[in-house]
């Protein structure tokens, strides 16, 4: 769920506190951003599906999206980014096909946290290959794979079917632009299964929100519905885990990781 404008705004118990601040600032100008290409997307999609013209935009069916995939793939001669944010036939059908990159090619993907657990060992083995890196993130983006900035697939909705294969230039560079702004910060793969089992649990993510929003320990073990013993546990596991000396410097190693967002 997207965070509300409240949300966003920097806690006064963090103002004072220039490094964090000036990045949820930018955070916060990227997060706009990415509503409005969101909504450039979801625009162009509907217009496409409404109109009687020939427009850059296909639909497609779920027996139809390896093939979809694979034929965009096949485009592939410059880079690649793909987003899995979900285990599902998406997220499928892209690790079905990654064979089909050329050696060298750059590949940038980024994936959800559950995504990371369920296909790790694919994703590490992936990793392995030149020139391809894997990030880990907890914001919500929409499944897509982007070739050289001229072609991607998008997952769809209900209403427009499995997937949604785009020739737009305009619209799949501000995707790549989308993809660009999620991927700043967010921690590799590696680090992301290094992490302990308190940062890898979603309990454990939002002790770390709450400790980085400045909240007092009883407010924040009331808002996560757990005992303020619970609450403190899962902050001294995770100040362990993260190497911090302070409650601040959770703070500061949780940015530098990319393991907060708005």
């Amino acid at each position: 769920m997207a965070a509300t404008a409240e949300q966003r705004d920097v806690p006064a118990e963090r103002r004072g506190w220039p490094e964090q601040d000036a990045v949820v600032r930018l955070q916060d100008a990227l997060f706009r951003g990415r509503e409005l290409i969101e909504s450039t997307l979801s625009t162009l999609i509907r217009e496409a599906a409404g109109s009687a013209e020939p427009v850059p935009v296909t639909h497609t069916g779920r027996s139809e999206l390896a093939d979809a995939v694979a034929q965009v793939l096949d485009k592939g001669g410059r880079d690649i980014a793909i987003a899995l944010t979900e285990a599902g036939e998406f997220t499928d059908a892209v690790l079905g096909h990654l064979n089909r990159v050329p050696a060298g090619l750059p590949v940038r993907v980024l994936c959800t946290a559950t995504a990371a657990d369920v296909h790790a060992d694919r994703l590490s083995r992936f990793q392995e290959r030149p020139r391809t890196e894997i990030r880990v993130t907890d914001r919500e983006l929409r499944a897509a794979l982007v070739v050289d900035g001229t072609a991607a697939v998008v997952s769809g909705t209900a209403a427009e079917g499995a997937a949604v294969v785009i020739g737009d230039v305009g619209t799949v560079q501000a995707l790549e632009l989308l993809f660009a702004c999620v991927w700043a910060g967010r921690p590799r793969l590696n680090d992301q299964l290094h992490f302990g089992p308190r940062l890898r649990s979603e309990l454990g993510r939002n002790v770390l929100r709450q400790l980085c929003s400045g909240s007092t320990d009883e407010a924040a073990a009331r808002d996560l519905a757990v005992s303020l013993r619970t609450y403190r546990r899962y902050v001294a596991d995770i100040m362990r885990e993260l190497d911090a000396g302070s409650r601040f410097q959770v703070g500061v190693r949780a940015i530098e990781f990319g393991l907060v967002s708005d």
